[in-house]
C-alpha cells in the first residue's frame, strides 16, 4: 500500500513524506519520489493530509519493532501531529485501523478525519480504476485486430 500511495500521490503532484521504523520501510525507498522522515512529527509538519497505514500485527512475530506500544509512541499519529499539520489538514487511513497503534480512537474519530468516507468509497474507487484499466486494455487489443467487414450479401 505504501509504495502504490507514494507513486500515485507523487504522480498527482503531491509532496509525499514517509515515516516508519527502518525495519518496516521498503528497499530502495530513497529511490522513490518521497522524503523519508525518521520522526512522525517531522513528517506531519505543515501538511494538508496525514495518512496512516495499517500495521500488520500478524507480522510482529518477525520483530519489526520492539513493541506495539513503542510503535504507537514513536510513529503513531497523535494530537501533536495534528497540531503540527495545517489547521485544515485531514486525517486518512485506508482501514482497517488498529486503534491505539497507528492512531488512538480520538484521532480516528476526530472532526478532521475522513477515514469512514475513505473506507466506504474504497471499493467503488478500486472498481472504477479496474474498469478503466480494463477498458484501456480492451481498446488496445481492438486496435491490434484487423477490421472485419460484415456483409448481408
Amino acid at each position: 500500500v505504501m509504495r502504490s500511495n507514494v507513486w500515485a500521490l507523487s504522480k498527482a503532484g503531491a509532496e509525499v513524506r514517509v515515516s516508519a521504523p527502518p525495519t518496516m520501510t521498503p528497499r530502495h525507498l530513497e529511490q522513490m519520489p518521497c522524503t523519508v522522515c525518521h520522526d512522525v512529527r517531522e513528517a506531519c509538519e505543515g501538511v494538508d493530509v496525514i495518512m496512516g497505514l495499517r500495521v500488520q500485527l500478524e507480522r510482529q512475530r518477525s520483530a519489526l519493532f520492539p513493541s506495539v506500544n513503542e510503535y504507537a509512541r514513536f510513529f503513531g499519529i497523535d494530537a501533536e501531529c495534528l497540531e503540527l499539520a495545517k489547521p485544515d489538514a485531514i486525517i486518512m487511513h485506508p482501514g482497517p485501523c488498529n486503534h491505539g497503534v497507528e492512531m488512538p480512537t480520538y484521532i480516528h474519530e476526530h472532526e478532521r478525519s475522513v477515514i469512514h468516507e475513505q473506507v466506504a468509497n474504497g471499493v467503488a474507487v478500486r472498481m472504477a480504476v479496474l474498469f478503466l484499466l480494463n477498458a484501456k486494455r480492451n481498446a488496445e487489443r481492438a486496435e491490434l485486430k484487423p477490421l472485419e467487414i460484415q456483409s448481408d450479401r
